[in-house]
């Protein structure tokens, strides 16, 4: 943009603009195969620091020709701090740039602008003290300008210490404290109670946080159960009706294979891996497969996401999900060499063998970098993440697959970003597909193999239930009025028999040691399912900002003033 048509001198770009986001990607070579799909064409960056291909088109190209603002500059030229002491001189000397700053990261929209408040907000993390910020809690709040550009630093957009700190308190309030991993909550709240007192944390913070809490999208989902498949109340016809069923769901599964899926498992994902359109679902996938790494006896885990809310789910060993979970946020806000050290240090729990010639630790090690500047981008977009993991405490529900509880907790709450660190089953497959056809628009992946398992309430919706099963297919999977009596049994009768044959149906083959709730004994060591979809995650793809359309950018957040603000509630106790 140009104020005059004057020939100006050329100036070069000054090279303190010029920002390093490297988050330490791993370089090595991997051996191609089949199942890693091929390369897009426009994914061919080395920027470690970026997502993996499908990001708006880059939004730099329009500032290339211009120079950011004297003040900026200026702004920058104070990096790196030394201390948190002297961000508010630094506050005061720059107030025009750093109000520049907090706008930029608001708006999203690129630039010089965005490069420097994004370094700025590096360097600031770099200086911040840690949980549980016995700071915020004895800080004058007087100046916006100081608190808004610390907020930038904790992904919220609060303007007081006390709002900045029920935010952070918010955000890790479904996160369990365990003595390897002390939960923020109750940190942040024995730290309030012994600089404030008992009485500000039970009618200021407390109250505060909780609200937030409830704001979240998944703070309320239905209750969790599994699907009746018991002649209970007796039906006189319920064999008849199971028997039916289970000769349905044969042909069914054979329909599926020959006709509808059709192509090989591996040549399935290689498709998805080489669609660009599919980033963020992979990144989705890829998320889940780093929180079934750190505990692999969840077996499967399905993540779900609202804006800046996550969701997630297991098969099994769900109690310290969320420690998980919170862990990779930890570290997707650390700075560039402490998150390098802190990768090095959680892939060696994920894979025991660390020696960079080994192609599956470089592997684990891809995905993770790649998962945490998803993360990272997440929250740049949205804010802090706020997580609830599932924690199943009801032995009936255990081993209800991942996908089946993600999607009962999506039908309630609206949510169709959905990410899954394995393959579906062919129950899962149809259940999300078919039984739900509108609810998640993303392609699953299933190794079209069935598994028998516990069946999820979800599949006792006579409507889904009818569906998964394609009672409506013309011609019909078998002959006669077996479709009719099915309906009728389903809708107003035996509907716990044809649950439990189609969730207790198994191919013939099918013992990859897929677990379900039904089924004990180890994992295999290698299972040809998890091997080609790892290598789905695992693609060497770049991590780049890739060309598409350009979107309009996300609109700010207005920041809602808390009623508690201004109000005490009553206590409300955790």
């Amino acid at each position: 943009m140009h104020k005059s048509k004057k020939k100006q001198p050329v100036k070069k770009k000054p090279e303190v603009i010029v920002i390093s986001d490297d988050s330490g990607d791993s370089g090595e070579e991997i051996p191609d195969d089949r199942n890693a799909g091929p390369e897009p064409d426009d994914a061919m960056s080395e920027d470690p620091a970026a997502d993996d291909g499908d990001e708006a088109e880059d939004a730099d190209e329009s500032f290339e020709n211009e120079l950011p603002s004297d003040d900026l500059l200026q702004l920058h030229a104070e990096l790196p701090l030394t201390d948190l002491s002297v961000l508010r001189q630094v506050v005061e000397r720059n107030r025009a740039a750093v109000k520049k700053v907090v706008a930029a990261l608001d708006d999203g929209s690129g630039g010089d602008d965005l490069r420097i408040a994004r370094d700025l907000v590096e360097g600031l993390r770099g200086v911040l003290p840690d949980p549980p910020y016995d700071f915020l809690l004895t800080a004058d709040p007087e100046d916006a300008d100081l608190w808004a550009l610390i907020a930038r630093a904790f992904s919220v957009k609060a303007t007081d210490p006390i709002e900045i700190l029920a935010e952070i308190a918010a955000s890790a309030k479904w996160v369990p404290d365990l003595p390897t991993f002390p939960g923020q909550v109750e940190a942040i709240e024995a730290a309030c109670e012994r600089v404030r007192g008992k009485g500000f944390l039970l009618t200021r913070l407390r109250p505060m946080m909780n609200e937030l809490v409830e704001e979240g999208a998944f703070a309320r989902w239905p209750a969790m159960r599994a699907a009746n498949r018991k002649n209970v109340p007796k039906h006189a016809d319920w064999g008849q009706i199971r028997t039916l069923t289970q000769k349905w769901v044969a042909a069914l599964m054979e329909h599926q294979k020959k006709n509808v899926l059709g192509t090989t498992y591996p040549d399935q994902l290689a498709v998805m891996a080489a669609d660009p359109s599919l980033a963020d679902d992979r990144s989705m996938d890829r998320l889940a497969d780093m929180i079934y790494c750190q505990n692999r006896d969840r077996v499967c885990v399905a993540v779900l996401r609202k804006g800046r809310d996550l969701a997630v789910f297991a098969n099994n060993g769900t109690a310290t999900m969320g420690v998980s979970v919170a862990r990779l946020l930890e570290m997707s806000r650390l700075p560039a060499e402490r998150q390098n050290a802190a990768v090095e240090e959680l892939a060696k729990t994920m894979y025991t063998t660390s020696s960079k010639a080994d192609g599956e630790y470089v592997k684990i090690h891809r995905r993770l970098v790649k998962t945490l500047a998803y993360l990272k981008e997440l929250e740049q977009k949205h804010g802090r993440l706020r997580v609830r993991a599932y924690a199943n405490q009801d032995k009936e529900v255990e081993g209800v697959h991942a996908e089946m509880l993600a999607a009962t907790v999506a039908e309630t709450t609206g949510s169709d970003a959905l990410g899954i660190s394995k393959a579906c089953c062919l129950q899962c497959y149809l259940t999300l597909t078919k039984g739900l056809p509108d609810r998640f628009t993303r392609p699953l992946a299933t190794h079209q193999n069935a598994y028998p398992g516990t069946p999820g309430a979800l599949i006792s919706d006579p409507e889904v239930l009818i569906r998964l099963l394609d009672l409506d297919a013309q011609p019909p999977h078998l002959p006669g009025d077996a479709a009719a009596r099915l309906k009728t049994a389903i809708r107003s009768g035996p509907i716990s028999a044809a649950v439990g044959a189609f969730i207790g149906f198994q191919t013939k083959g099918a013992e990859t040691g897929y677990l379900s709730s039904e089924e004990e004994g180890d994992l295999p060591e290698v299972d040809a399912d998890d091997v080609a979809y790892t290598n789905y995650l695992s693609r060497e793809e770049a991590l780049q900002k890739t060309k598409r359309p350009a979107a309009a950018p996300p609109a700010a957040t207005p920041q809602k003033k808390l009623k508690t603000a201004v109000t005490v509630p009553k206590p409300v106790h955790k």
